[in-house]
């Protein structure tokens, strides 16, 4: 009797890959990661339909979500034939084959890992990652090499979170920062904060610990070597600061506390890990206030950006009515974008200086690709500003009948209104820091226009 020896079959899949694509694509909508991990090893039909779903998108909630993603399955190691074994041994014959399946099958899926790494295009983290993944994303042969990074409002509670629990949290910020370049490699920043209190946080009693935070995120801008925009989402610059050249992207918005919900401000919970480091000194500060954040240690005193003033909390007492919102947010978002033109201007000039006279004393501002590969013009400050001008609410509506010109007048308000800063940024600008006006200043119709800055 022969004996008939049965082929495996290549099953495909019964729907058509268009409906599949759909179902698939609602599963990772609602986040159903389980379900999609399942159906990824089911064959090699759903893995090369499955995977550009799962890793062309990633966002990560949770730090052990993290830790998941970035393991790799066992690298397969060749392990050295024993010496008393013949070739021509029945133990001999059977030992190597086994060990060659059981090393393809860990080749092939360590592979096919590296393999989906590289179809990664965007990165959300709702969490800052931890020293544990960033260990483990210090064992990948290669970064993440991704269009675009995003930290959600979360992602930098969380980072406030650990740094307000840490006895030295400018050491475990800096230290974090360096090690970021391991997971992920981006092109593009976000940094969102558009749900976040950021105004009153800079200027309130706690101040120091967001001035930290800060500056974490900053020393993290500047580690990127392929970074070429940084845009930040909220009510107004908050004192961001990336690598010379690097431009700058602001999206105004504005802030609308939550009356159910309040902001943690950090509590330590039960079995919740700090990473912070006992045995580091308790952190220094300057008595009357706080001391500069640590990624302006290494500039010059005038480089330094000081906190944006407040407006008067009562101006009926100096004889004017009261500013409404609208005019209080309007002059903080111009007072910020003041500091920062003439801080990233100031890093510009420290980085010409270091890079010419000191090109082996590496600061935060001079990273070392900077100066080793030139790939950015570090003489360029580029700032993109876009929704500057808040909505006008019921209190600035003036009296007005005519309704058919409404969205003419509307236009050449916000026209009026921009001008208005422009020529204000040019004054205190040409006392503050004249260079950056002989610079970036631009005749338009017999008036001076910031060539720096980009309004959207």
């Amino acid at each position: 009797m022969a004996i008939q020896f049965l082929k495996r079959t290549r099953t495909r899949p019964v729907l058509p890959y268009d409906l599949l694509h759909i179902i698939l694509t609602e599963l990772k909508r609602i986040d159903s990661l389980g379900s999609l991990a399942l159906l990824q090893r089911c064959n090699s039909d759903y893995y090369d339909i499955v995977t550009p779903i799962l890793y062309t998108h990633v966002r990560i909630h949770t730090d052990d979500q993290l830790q998941r993603f970035l393991t790799l399955p066992i690298e397969p190691r060749v392990r050295k034939r024993s010496k008393g074994l013949s070739l021509l041994s029945s133990k001999g014959s059977k030992s190597p084959k086994s060990g060659l399946r059981s090393r393809s099958g860990s080749l092939i899926a360590y592979e096919k890992k590296l393999r989906a790494f590289q179809k990664v295009k965007t990165i959300t983290l709702d969490i800052y990652p931890s020293r544990t993944s960033m260990k483990i994303a210090g064992k990948l042969p290669f970064p993440l090499f991704a269009e675009t990074l995003t930290f959600t409002p979360s992602a930098i509670l969380s980072l406030h979170s650990k740094l307000l629990r840490s006895g030295a949290p400018r050491i475990l910020a800096t230290f974090w920062a360096g090690h970021l370049p391991s997971i992920v490699q981006p092109q593009r920043v976000v940094v969102d904060y558009s749900t976040i209190d950021i105004r009153s946080h800079l200027a309130g009693e706690k101040k120091a610990s967001w001035w930290d935070t800060i500056a974490g995120l900053s020393s993290a801008l500047q580690q990127w070597e392929r970074l070429d925009q940084v845009t930040l989402v909220g009510e107004y610059w908050a004192l961001l600061v990336p690598s010379p050249g690097v431009e700058m992207k602001v999206i105004h918005t504005v802030f609308e506390p939550k009356e159910d919900a309040e902001e943690d401000e950090g509590a330590l919970t039960e079995g919740e890990d700090s990473d912070g480091n006992p045995e580091a000194p308790l952190q220094q500060t300057i008595p009357g206030g706080p001391a500069p954040p640590p990624h302006m240690v290494n500039l010059p005193l005038n480089a330094m950006p000081v906190p944006i003033p407040a407006p008067a909390a009562n101006a009926e007492e100096d004889g004017q009515p009261p500013l409404s919102f609208r005019a209080k947010l309007l002059m903080d978002r111009r007072d910020a974008l003041l500091l920062g033109l003439r801080t990233s201007y100031q890093i510009v000039q420290h980085a010409q200086y270091q890079a010419h006279t000191k090109p082996h004393h590496l600061t935060s501002y001079v990273p070392e690709h900077f100066i080793h590969k030139g790939s950015r013009n570090v003489r360029e400050v580029r700032w993109v500003v876009e929704g500057f001008f808040p909505p006008v609410g019921e209190e600035d509506e003036e009296d007005e009948n005519d309704e058919g010109d409404e969205e003419t007048e509307v236009v050449e308000k916000s026209e009026r209104e921009r001008r208005q800063v422009v020529k204000w940024l040019v004054t205190e600008l040409d006392q503050q820091c004249p260079q950056l006006v002989h610079e970036c200043g631009r005749m338009v119709d017999e008036r001076v226009e910031l060539s720096c800055i980009s309004w959207a």
